[in-house]
């Protein structure tokens, strides 16, 4: 299970800043990335927990910076833990130690809401 937040075309915002390109792509990865790292850490709140393997399994990859763009991918599951799509999307599943369906999902969607101006606010903070 594997959710991507990207910030895409840049190019244009890039000619309206005074700090080199490198150095605002770079910000807003930072950024981006502290939004995943808040996302997780609400994210292992609610997943469902038998054993805690599908917990420890969450993860926030390190940014990547390609041309005008920076993406951070966030996740749960590996090759030990291959159940975390079924278990984030089965609506219908009682979990009696507590956690939910959408569990990556939820916390995502509200992390949208303010989203763009936490990160455009970072970035202004970062880039001087």
């Amino acid at each position: 299970m594997k959710l991507k937040a990207e910030v895409i075309n840049l190019g244009p915002l890039l000619k309206q800043i005074n700090a080199a390109p490198a150095e605002f792509l770079h910000a807003a990865a930072v950024e981006l990335y502290q939004e995943a790292e808040g996302i997780m850490a609400q994210a292992k709140e609610l997943v469902p927990v038998l054993t805690g393997n599908l917990r420890d399994s969450g993860h926030v990859e390190l940014p990547r910076v390609e041309k005008s763009s920076a993406l951070v991918e966030i996740g749960f599951g590996s090759s030990a833990v291959q159940y975390a799509t079924p278990v984030h999307e089965n609506l219908d599943a009682h979990h009696p130690r507590g956690g939910t369906a959408k569990y990556l999902e939820l916390p995502y969607r509200a992390a949208l809401t303010g989203m763009e101006a936490r990160i455009a606010a970072g970035i202004r903070g970062r880039v001087k």
